[in-house]
């Protein structure tokens, strides 16, 4: 196998070539890069086996190589920070590794590239995983929103998210199995994403799934309290700046 390494930082980028060449015979580094426009240039004329990309490069981010070559290679992206973590699995990365690269990690990352995860079906599952079209409106919502639990990135089903909330200036979701999990995107991220007809933002904290409403009961001032599956800790009202919207968009079928 032919790998490709493209990383600005020369300490880092001969520390993953000296990884691989002690530790995986059969791959050859071919080739290393330092910014975009040089990765950019050695894609258009070769097809490495396997591409291992720093996020942060000389001249901007490895995610701008993806709008100007089309990548048919595996893909490892590799950081000193996870706040790319979500944005590089979107871009149809393989895997994501946090610097120091340690061996492990490394070798997990080479068998996912080596056997089931080429790029081709990645790209095609994660595209369906993350992404539904609305055949009406044209438009494409997230089929799923991808949860970290530790070190493992997990998709959950739009389907199966009952309650979003901010609490203490972060996200959680809530599924109708009253799992909770954290997500990195905000309530107006996340909103953005979503089907407008299956999720309705109540209040400024909370977002609630049309499945998730067993009751709906009229308060003092034009709010409403909502009665929902699974039951939360807190009042989950509807605003009067949104209660007729609220009102509308509950009687759509």
């Amino acid at each position: 196998m032919k790998a490709l390494i493209i990383e600005d930082e020369i300490l880092s980028l001969n520390s993953l070539r000296r990884l691989l060449e002690r530790n995986f015979p059969d791959i050859e580094v071919s080739g290393t890069a330092r910014s975009v426009d040089e990765a950019v240039s050695y894609l258009q004329k070769n097809t490495p086996d396997i591409i291992f990309m720093d996020v942060q490069l000389l001249d901007g981010t490895c995610f701008d190589i993806f709008i100007q070559v089309d990548i048919k290679s595996p893909v490892v992206m590799t950081t000193a920070f996870d706040e790319y973590v979500l944005k590089a699995f979107e871009a149809g990365s393989v895997d994501y590794l946090l610097k120091p690269i340690e061996i492990g990690d490394l070798r997990r990352s080479v068998a996912r590239c080596m056997g089931r995860f080429h790029q081709d079906d990645a790209r095609r599952v994660l595209s369906s995983a993350l992404q539904v079209s609305d055949a009406h409106e044209g438009k494409v919502y997230k089929g799923r929103l991808l949860v970290r639990i530790g070190e493992t990135i997990y998709p959950i089903k739009t389907e199966d998210i009952a309650i979003i909330y901010s609490e203490q200036k972060s996200t959680y979701l809530l599924t109708f199995s009253s799992q909770k999990y954290f997500i990195a995107p905000t309530l107006e991220e996340v909103m953005a994403e979503l089907d407008p007809k299956k999720f309705f933002r109540v209040s400024r904290s909370c977002v609630v799934a049309r499945d998730a409403i067993d009751g709906v009961e009229s308060l003092r001032g034009g709010r409403y309290l909502l009665k929902t599956h699974p039951q939360v800790p807190f009042p989950v009202e509807v605003s009067r700046a949104r209660s007729d919207d609220f009102y509308i968009w509950k009687k759509w079928s």
